[in-house]
């Protein structure tokens, strides 16, 4: 006679969870190889096998917030107390040898809004950094930050919306590299680095820097 309580087999339970990158935007799936000037945030979700079931880290991982920097870089800038680059220098160049900016093309790869509040070098030691935005040939602080659409880029060009570097009278030379850390709304943090390199004076203008003054 068949005795159940004697004949039950136990089988091990396996719990199987696999979050891939392709699917939701996030690095870690794949290739983990980056070009210079594009990168992206995560915030890591790891799923705990004798708590969480697969269904709960993929819905927790659907709602993270993704961006990326694209073709993203730094305009060189010499020394303040560089008298032989100041001799070419243009007179706003030399009026606001203490700044430059970052250019790229910011990439919202999720499905929700994602605002860029703030972004630190952290290399440049002393050195101030705001979100700018040139309004009427005037440059000055953008308020709320740069928010990306779901799906959708945007653009910091020079003379329009950038990353400003201020206060730091060091020369930034043309082929180095700067890590850059964007902060979002979400309080995820991009870090990446990207090139520094030449622009022409006549290229870049900040759109008005002269009525910029108050951060000399």
């Amino acid at each position: 006679m068949f005795n159940g309580k004697d004949s039950i087999m136990k089988k091990p339970l396996t719990l199987a969870a696999v979050l891939c990158a392709g699917a939701l935007g996030l690095a870690g799936c794949g290739d983990n190889t980056e070009t210079a000037g594009t990168s992206e945030t995560t915030s890591e979700a790891t799923p705990d096998a004798a708590s969480g079931a697969p269904s709960d880290v993929a819905s927790e991982a659907s709602s993270e917030a993704t961006i990326e920097l694209v073709d993203g870089y730094c305009r060189a800038k010499p020394a303040a107390d560089d008298d032989a680059a100041m001799e070419s220098a243009t007179d706003l160049d030399k009026k606001h040898s203490d700044m430059t900016a970052c250019f790229g093309t910011l990439k919202n790869t999720s499905d929700q809004d994602i605002s860029v509040k703030s972004f630190a070098v952290p290399s440049l030691e002393g050195a101030s950094t705001e979100l700018h935005e040139v309004v009427d040939g005037v440059m000055q602080e953008k308020p709320g930050g740069f928010t990306v659409a779901p799906g959708e880029t945007y653009e910091l060009v020079p003379g329009g919306d950038h990353l400003m570097i201020m206060n730091y009278d060091e020369a930034i030379p043309a082929g180095e590299t700067l890590e850059v850390e964007i902060t979002t709304d979400a309080d995820t943090t991009l870090s990446i680095e990207i090139p520094v390199r030449e622009q022409p004076s006549g290229e870049e203008n900040y759109g008005g820097h002269e009525g910029h003054d108050d951060h000399e």
